[in-house]
């Protein structure tokens, strides 16, 4: 297995998130939008991921292939699961 990493987004990191964030699945399972266009997902990658001080790509040998995203003392709400919940 390859190394798993966290890390901030940088715009290079487009495609890789493009590829995943239109997924249904994805979608489904998190809070994160569907973008029509490259444009709208680079405008989110610039205006609320790489902004954000806990927005994180996890990476596979250097590849985005997630994120996760949280702040200190949040309760994440996740769609689709049980009740799994944790402090930050």
């Amino acid at each position: 297995m390859g190394e798993i990493i966290l890390r901030p987004y940088e715009l290079s990191d487009i495609d890789e998130f493009m590829e995943w964030a239109n997924d249904e699945e994805v979608s489904r399972l998190s809070r994160l939008e569907h973008f029509n266009s490259r444009e709208d997902a680079m405008c989110y990658l610039k205006e609320v991921a790489m902004p954000h001080p806990y927005y994180r790509a996890i990476c596979l040998d250097g590849r985005p292939i997630g994120f996760i995203a949280f702040q200190p003392g949040w309760v994440p709400v996740l769609k689709g699961a049980e009740d799994y919940s944790a402090m930050l």
